[in-house]
């Protein structure tokens, strides 16, 4: 579902928010007489429904590492808010942690295996090497 805001020379969503298309036209035409260079900003009211409403929960995996090894068990945890992209999200020598949507706790473990077959050629030392 989308809401949206009126941009003015007062700041972003200064009006609004609005989802009702017909109050939102009538306001803007208000507002542009006091400001020409208003416009309708369009804002997603949740970036995740699609993945909420498939039943999927957001997942925070962190896997310690022993010289350069994945060490078991994962710490797997809800969390908020998800990731902007599945996959790692942090991670240096010791350890790395991993965002994935699932339904289940189990089901994230395996998507992380999923992620993990795709990104063999991650390396901890060139990680490690980043953040510096």
């Amino acid at each position: 579902m989308k809401m949206y805001g009126i941009s003015t020379d007062l700041g972003d969503d200064w009006a609004g928010p609005y989802v009702d298309q017909e109050l939102l036209q009538k306001t803007f035409a208000i507002i542009q007489k006091v400001d020409p260079n208003a416009e309708i900003v369009s804002k997603e009211t949740d970036p995740f429904s699609e993945q909420i409403l498939a039943g999927l929960q957001p997942f925070r995996i962190h896997v310690d590492l022993v010289d350069g090894m994945p060490q078991l068990p994962a710490e797997v945890s809800i969390t908020w808010p998800p990731g902007e992209m599945e996959g790692i999200q942090v991670g240096n020598l010791e350890f790395r942690e991993y965002f994935v949507w699932a339904d289940s706790e189990k089901a994230a473990l395996r998507k992380l295996a999923t992620l993990n077959k795709a990104t063999q050629s991650y390396s901890p030392k060139a990680a490690a090497a980043e953040e510096l």
